[in-house]
Formats: C-alpha cells, structure tokens, sequence
C-alpha cells in the first residue's frame, strides 16, 4: 500500500480527529493536571501521536518529565459518534478505574474522560498516566539486556501472572459490560450489554469505512452468548479479561517485570474459559492457524514445542496462586478461546476446526479437511461419529 493510498484510508477511520491540535491537547492535560494537583507545573508538548485501529493516542509530556495519555476512539466523530459508542467509552474508563482502586493491577490511572466534544479538543477522550516499559512483542525474541531471554520470559508469565489472577476478586451473574450506578465506581454494578467494533463484511469495498459500536446482549450463559454467534454449567458467574490479551498490550522492565497493561476496550465480563485464567495470546498461536507463521518465520515464532511449555509454565503459576476451583480452567483456556474464536470469526473458523479435528482424530490438515467435508454432508460413518463425539467431550471437558 501507498503512502497516498495509508493516508486516506487513515483519513477514512479518524477523519476530524486528525485535526485535533498540539495545543489542545497540552491545554487539556494542563487543566486535568491543574485540577488533580491545586496548581504546579503545567508547560508541556505533545512528544508522540500514534494511530492504532481503533484508537488515537497522544502522549503529553510536562517539563517535570511526567506524561499522561489522551486516547479518543475512532468512533468519536460525525454519525459513528452514536449513544452506543457513548456508553460503552463510560463502561471502559470506569471499569479501569474499578480495578485500580480493588486490585494492584498495573492498569492505566484514568485521570478523566469525556463522552461529549464541547471539550478542549473537540473530542471524546479518556486522559490516562502513561505506562513506562516494553511491549512484550518488542522483547520476546529479543536477545539483548541484563538477563538472558529464557529468563525474560520466564519473568514476564510470572509476574503477569501475579496480576491476573487478581481478577478473580470480581464475579459478576451476567455476560456484559459494566455499569455504574450514577456513573461513580464504588456505587453497585449492573451488567449492560456486550460492546464490539463493528467495521462491516470483510472483503466488502466499503470494510472499516463506517466503523461503530455495536452492542449485544446481555447474556445469562456461556451457551445463550455462544449460540448469539453462531462448555457451561448451570448457575454460573462470569469474570473481567483483558479484551486483546495480546504481546502488543503487555509491557515489561528489561528483566521482564511486568510494569503495566494497557487497551481495556470493550473491557466487559464474559464465561470464565475466556476470562483472566486465559493464556497470554502469544503463547496459544499454535491453536489460531491462520496467524501462525511457524516454521516459515522461526525468528518470530515459537515452535509448537515452546508454546506448549510456556503454557504449561503459565498453568503452574496460575494454579499455584489460586489455589481454588477456578484454577481448573487455565489448562485449557487455550482450546476454548480457539472454539470460541470459531463461533465468531468466520474468516479465522475453517482453519481452527481444521486443528481441533486433527487433534481428535490425529490426523493431517488435508485427512482432518477431508473428515469436516464428510461430516458437513452427512457421510460420517458411525464410527468416526462416536470418536468425534467422544475426542471432543475429552478436549473439552474440565474436571470438577
């Protein structure tokens, strides 16, 4: 893609945010910092813009050296600034800041946010501190620093370990976003609906160029929000997660301490298989095959082998910090998010079967492919049938 062709489709997603100026932008976090602190040093400037997919971030620095973070969502301009898109920016920032007072998870400090553009910007905006460290997927492969990368990584599942299992202290009876009575945490919860990006069909022209909020549900069950897109108990009670418990999100000192985790959109309470006991989604690539370049690009990639053993490491860690029954849902959380990833991913599903009926049947991608065919046309036999029917009950089962 051209630098012409980056620009427009950039000019496409954010649109008028683009236009949001240095000044306005120092003069809005000199006002909050104002406000926080009675006075003191408020000269700054704008030291980095950067454009993610859904989001635009600015990082404000102080003469002091302290920054904050001025993040404003895609959708906060013309017709995609909708009531949906309003609520679900009130949900995250004031769900962020539900963790931090409950929990010692190194979450942002949400200073301020604003759902309307009669601001100093012209623009919604959640104002966050920064978060000083390395993006796990800058140190990963990364063979250079005071410690050797094994240990690195070691570390970095053992102390974001630490953190996660911290969420267990929430338990919520619904599927959904958070809510706070009168819009101030330490009021009672209720659960609203999920909140998603929704930028239309891939493949279709117009793809991501009417991003919105979309919302949906609430749920009472891991089956009634499973079967919304396309493995519960009765009586449930669900759990927060991180929405994209991914490398780029995780950040880390040179030794691997974790020193905080960042982009909590969409941050809602879903079935415990794909809540906080998940694994890191950097070391379940193996379970996601179509973004999984291995062996192609071993310099990026870690083996099957690798993947499985950090995993093991991360289940021990999880399992000696918990100590309770859910605990038992780490081990494979890994095979849930996969099946979960399949029911509402349709371009991500085929290939994740594909692995799934491998796996049941231990057999090759091709002879796996040739079993879905059969089973999609009503030719299974009997046998095959109860193997299926049987190696899935023994993939998925958790014991009690």
């Amino acid at each position: 893609m051209s630098s012409f062709d980056e620009q427009r489709e950039l000019e496409g997603r954010f649109g008028t945010l683009l236009s949001i100026s240095d000044q306005s932008l120092v003069t809005l976090a000199s006002n909050v910092r104002r406000r926080l602190s009675g006075g003191g040093l408020t000269n700054g400037q704008v030291v980095s813009r950067l454009n993610g997919s859904y989001n635009l971030v600015h990082i404000v620095e102080f003469d002091d050296s302290v920054r904050y973070v001025v993040r404003v969502p895609a959708t906060g301009w013309g017709s995609r600034f909708t009531a949906i898109a309003k609520r679900s920016l009130v949900s995250q920032a004031l769900t962020l800041r539900l963790i931090r007072k409950e929990t010692a998870v190194p979450v942002p400090d949400v200073y301020a946010f604003d759902i309307s553009c009669t601001n100093e910007i012209g623009a919604p905006y959640i104002l966050m501190s920064f978060i000083n460290g390395h993006t796990v997927c800058s140190k990963w492969f990364d063979r250079t620093g005071p410690t050797a990368l094994e240990d690195r990584r070691l570390r970095t599942l053992d102390t974001l370990a630490q953190a996660m299992s911290q969420l267990q202290k929430f338990q919520f009876d619904k599927i959904g976003s958070l809510e706070f009575d009168n819009g101030t945490v330490g009021n009672s919860i209720t659960i609203g609906p999920c909140y998603r990006w929704d930028e239309g069909i891939l493949g279709d022209e117009d793809y991501g160029k009417d991003l919105r909020v979309q919302e949906f549900g609430p749920f009472e069950s891991s089956k009634s929000y499973l079967r919304h897109w396309s493995v519960s108990t009765n009586q449930e009670s669900f759990v927060l997660s991180l929405p994209d418990f991914d490398s780029q999100n995780i950040m880390i000192d040179e030794r691997g301490n974790l020193t905080g985790i960042i982009d909590w959109d969409n941050v809602q309470a879903v079935p415990r298989f794909i809540g906080y006991l998940s694994f890191p989604g950097w070391i379940t690539r193996d379970w996601d095959p179509i973004v999984y370049y291995y062996p192609a690009n071993k310099e990026r990639e870690n083996s099957p082998e690798e993947l499985k053993r950090y995993r093991l490491k991360y289940n021990s860690n999880m399992q000696e910090i918990l100590q309770r029954k859910d605990a038992r849902f780490v081990n494979k959380s890994h095979v849930f998010e996969a099946v979960a990833i399949a029911a509402t991913d349709d371009v991500r599903r085929l290939e994740i079967v594909r692995k799934v009926v491998g796996r049941v049947f231990q057999v090759d991608d091709d002879d796996a492919l040739e079993l879905m065919r059969d089973a999609g046309c009503g030719k299974l036999n009997f046998t095959d049938k109860m193997k299926l029917r049987t190696g899935l009950q023994a993939l998925l089962s958790v014991p009690s």
